[in-house]
């Protein structure tokens, strides 16, 4: 047996070592916590209805009574051509009316 590797089995593990293990559980953990939030937020946005000259923010003012972050995000991304994971973020359309309405909405959105 070495002599080295019983000193340091009876010593513990170093802080480098440590700090290396309680990283790599933090980012475990991290992930399981992201992956429950996606899944909890992975409903498709439906926008049935808009008013004719109506903006992004004219319509998430309406529909949520102030600005909604996530709203915002959910027209944002349902605006954009279809991809698998919009839907598990969130943020993809319905159908295709969702789609086209959401373009509609950011084409009536002006630049400042």
């Amino acid at each position: 047996m070495d002599k080295a590797w019983s000193a340091n089995a009876n010593q513990g593990m170093c802080r480098r070592e440590f700090l290396g293990i309680m990283a790599v559980a933090s980012a475990t953990f991290s992930g399981v916590t992201l992956a429950s939030k996606a899944s909890s937020a992975a409903e498709a946005i439906a926008i049935k209805d808009t008013k004719p000259g109506e903006d992004v923010f004219a319509y998430v003012t309406r529909v949520k009574g102030g600005f909604d972050q996530t709203l915002y995000q959910q027209v944002i991304g349902a605006s954009n051509a279809f991809k698998e994971g919009d839907q598990t973020i969130g943020v993809g359309a319905d159908d295709e009316a969702t789609r086209q309405h959401a373009r509609t909405l950011l084409a009536n959105t002006k630049k400042w």
